[in-house]
């Protein structure tokens, strides 16, 4: 036999607690454990270990095997606090509710929490309004749940608001994720630990952390006109058969046609059979630009570090200002920083490319190579922080 019982709450917000889950003034079938015959549970089964969803589970099971009854004229009428008095006990309520492995095997609610909250973090990555967006959906959704949860009825708005609506709503969920979280790990243990690391490496490829990781390494400027622009060859492979200087090349000659530069210095990346500035020299007056235009650095610099320093010295004699620099869009960040600390007299310009305009988005999935370039762009700038050269 199954009762009924009414839940009415107690103060504002436990009526809004009740109002978001069990809903307000609804009458709810309920498992009274002192109305179970000791042969049900030998025929069924004994309840879950789990802290919570274990009634919801077992009920499912009498449902579709025992005779049953349900005692509708005597209803319960539960007045007392329901989820406790202040906003953590909601919380922690739902957290102790929610953990367990059966919440990750048995309920399918966790993982859509779980999906929905990582969603959101992307979202978070790469676009401010459909994060907005997402946020005002929420408050909507729940202001929504309630009136549907209550049968469709918003007799609980008389004891409560549309504040402590939200409020509660907001509380549940975040101590439903922790709670479905801390059962995932709870999950992930030694046997299939392996297996799920695999597993979340994997995701990450499509994700776009990488992609928004190296969109911070960018850096983008105005275009200006200048007196000097330094091409500088390297770092744009993973490998270091390096073809980025090309695109360098094609940067320089672009820019040179309109009038933004005058001269140019060519700086090579690492040592190379043929040298790249050399070869950066041959596709520029290959293209017309006068060979009295164009300054090559004949030394190979062992860092950027040095190539920077090596720029100084050049640049000495320069009045100009401001000075425009090519190089690989992942690699400005750093150029960037080391050249504030060592020439902080003249301005580094980083100009718009479409190059750097593609490198800037934000995708779902990374190639490998930008993964391997992301990650030795922000290991070198920790290596130039730990030196002091930035």
């Amino acid at each position: 036999v199954f009762a009924t019982t009414v839940m009415t709450g107690y103060g504002p917000l436990d009526v809004a607690n009740i109002s978001q889950s069990y809903g307000f003034g609804k009458e709810n079938v309920i498992l009274p454990g002192s109305l179970i015959k000791k042969d049900v549970f030998s025929k069924i089964g004994k309840f879950y270990k789990s802290r919570s969803f274990y009634d919801v589970l077992w009920k499912k099971k009498v449902f579709s095997e025992i005779k049953y009854s349900i005692n509708r004229e005597d209803k319960l009428i539960y007045k007392k606090p329901v989820y406790g008095l202040n906003l953590f006990d909601v919380f922690y309520k739902n957290y102790k509710y929610s953990e367990g492995p059966i919440n990750i095997l048995k309920n399918k609610t966790s993982l859509i929490y779980i999906s929905l909250f990582i969603l959101f973090l992307f979202t978070m990555t790469f676009s401010v309004k459909l994060t907005s967006f997402y946020l005002i959906s929420y408050f909507a959704i729940r202001q929504i749940i309630p009136f549907f949860k209550s049968g469709k009825n918003y007799g609980y708005l008389k004891k409560t608001n549309i504040f402590y609506i939200f409020l509660s709503g907001l509380m549940i969920d975040v101590g439903k994720l922790v709670g479905f979280f801390k059962s995932l790990i709870s999950l992930a243990n030694y046997k299939n630990i392996l297996f799920t690391f695999l597993v979340l490496v994997f995701l990450s490829f499509f994700s776009p952390i990488y992609s928004f990781l190296g969109s911070k390494l960018v850096i983008i400027d105005e275009k200006i006109k200048s007196e000097t622009a330094i091409v500088m060859s390297g770092m744009g492979e993973a490998t270091y058969f390096n073809p980025d200087f090309q695109q360098r090349s094609i940067i320089a000659k672009d820019l040179y046609n309109e009038k933004l530069i005058k001269n140019l210095i060519i700086v090579s990346g690492k040592t190379q059979t043929v040298h790249e500035a050399k070869l950066i020299e041959v596709i520029l007056t290959g293209y017309g630009i006068p060979k009295n235009s164009l300054k090559i650095m004949n030394e190979y610099p062992n860092s950027t570090y040095d190539a920077i320093i090596k720029i100084k010295n050049i640049l000495k004699d320069n009045d100009s200002n401001e000075v425009l620099f090519l190089t690989s869009p992942y690699h400005s960040l750093r150029t960037k920083l080391i050249w504030n600390k060592n020439i902080s007299n003249k301005k580094i310009i980083f100009p718009e490319t479409t190059e750097s305009l593609d490198k800037k988005k934000i995708r779902f999935f990374s190639k490998f190579k930008d993964i391997y370039v992301i990650f030795y762009e922000y290991l070198s700038i920790v290596y130039n922080f730990i030196l002091g050269r930035l």
